[in-house]
């Protein structure tokens, strides 16, 4: 049961829930339509079925900077309970869209089929069809082949889901609209023919004597208890007090929650979608060992140098979400680390082992990188690097002038550092070691740093 003080408790500071959105899926993803009084399901880009929702007059409701379109009936679609190992066709409770202007990541599963994602979106690894990222995800689960026709695909043709690697990741850039829909039952849908996960999250602090002492086991089942009656307190406050006085009917409205993560500590930064947490348990399985999973934060990003991802990790993993290190003791910690690195860098560039401290980047359309793989190809007298070319970008001052666009170098994978020492100094060229920090130490790690210096005892 729930703590009789726990309805006080969460709304002091420190205690209150954190709503952090599910992401979405490109506008011109497909997904399985059956219009209403039709047999078959037929192929409708996202941005075509809120166009067909529009023209039957369904009201769009915005809130948190989207869009929501409720159903009653307008359509159908597929969706599969993984308890029975079945599909389940049913209307959603939502289709929701926003506007982005940022990077997708493309999942490529063969020659055909790939799918446009937000980075933060939540993909099924198809083995367990537990929840993954778009970066960790290897094998997705997709649709059989079905037996298409001019007018669309009958309900028969659906028979089961196989696995499909994941054979290319890439960053592509994008401008539009991107969608999701709410399938409360089995929380996941196909888009292109594979299965996606749906949901907006909820994270909460559940507060509880002494919770050290309690196993994850204790600590879930509280989880589930404290869902289950905030479940029932919405339903309860929707059904009695709000859609009455909106002269709505009860019946129409609907209300899940589901308790799918316990973690044992949580880091949200003051940006959105960045975040990190030390897993516990999830939808009811105990981890062996705890695992510390990101999103957005540099750590699983493949354009951050390792040294930045390693001092994040240290920060973040070994101090912040460490619960046996005091929160007054945090902010000594984490500048403990700083000096240490500080020092680590200067070993790095004095041995010439860059590749650690290299920023990556290739050569397509950012001119520092160009530039700087130009400059190597200019004082090796060789062509290492071309378009497409990758490499590692290190700041660099220079006693002699190669033009006011070169601010660094960029050096390959693989060298030799004696041979580059050499051209180096023939060429009046040092590594700029207070730049390199400075951009080492992103805006995330100063996020982090800031973040520490807030924290106070007991929080």
């Amino acid at each position: 049961m729930i703590e009789e003080d726990y309805y006080t408790k969460v709304e002091q500071p420190g205690y209150l829930k954190r709503v952090l959105y599910g992401d979405s899926v490109a506008e011109y993803s497909i997904v399985l339509v059956q219009k209403k009084d039709q047999k078959i399901f037929s192929h409708m880009k996202f941005h075509e079925l809120w166009d067909y929702l529009l023209s039957l007059n369904c009201q769009v409701i915005n809130q948190n900077d989207k869009e929501y379109i409720y159903l009653k009936d307008e359509f159908k679609t597929v969706s599969y309970d993984k308890e029975n190992g079945t599909f389940l066709i049913e209307t959603p409770e939502y289709v929701v869209r926003h506007y982005v202007n940022e990077e997708l990541i493309s999942l490529k599963v063969d020659i055909f089929r790939s799918i446009d994602v937000t980075k933060n979106h939540s993909m099924l690894e198809y083995e367990d069809l537990n929840i993954t990222t778009p970066e960790d995800c290897k094998f997705l689960a997709s649709l059989n082949q079905m037996n298409y026709s001019r007018s669309g695909i009958y309900r028969s043709s659906i028979e089961y889901i196989e696995p499909f690697e994941v054979q290319e990741k890439t960053k592509i850039d994008y401008s539009g609209h991107v969608y999701d829909l709410c399938i409360p039952k089995t929380q996941n849908f196909f888009a292109n023919g594979i299965l996606v996960h749906n949901t907006d999250s909820i994270f909460y602090i559940i507060p509880t004597n002494n919770p050290e002492e309690k196993s994850p086991e204790e600590l879930w089942d509280l989880a589930v208890n404290a869902s289950e009656s905030i479940n029932d307190l919405i339903i309860d406050y929707n059904k009695n007090t709000l859609l009455p006085r909106c002269n709505i009917d009860p019946e129409d409205n609907h209300t899940f929650f589901k308790t799918e993560l316990l973690m044992s500590s949580l880091l949200l930064l003051d940006v959105k979608k960045n975040y990190a947490y030390k897993l516990l348990v999830k939808e009811g399985n105990v981890l062996e060992k705890p695992k510390v999973s990101y999103t957005g934060i540099q750590v699983v990003r493949s354009d951050s140098a390792k040294f930045t991802q390693d001092l994040l990790r240290e920060m973040i993993e070994n101090i912040i979400l460490n619960e046996t290190i005091p929160n007054e003791n945090k902010k000594d910690k984490v500048i403990e680390v700083i000096n240490d690195y500080r020092n680590k860098i200067k070993e790095h560039i004095n041995n010439l082992n860059l590749n650690d401290i290299g920023i990556p980047g290739k050569w397509s359309k950012d001119k520092l990188i160009i530039n700087g793989m130009k400059l190597y190809n200019q004082i090796m007298n060789e062509e290492v690097f071309s378009s497409g070319s990758a490499g590692k970008f290190i700041y660099c001052k220079f006693g002699k002038d190669f033009g006011k666009d070169i601010n660094g170098i960029c050096i390959p994978y693989s060298y030799d550092k004696d041979l580059l020492n050499e051209k180096l100094i023939s060429n009046k060229i040092s590594i700029d070691e207070n730049k390199q920090w400075d951009t080492l130490l992103t805006t995330t790690c100063h996020r982090v740093i800031n973040l520490v210096k807030k924290l106070k005892k007991g929080e």
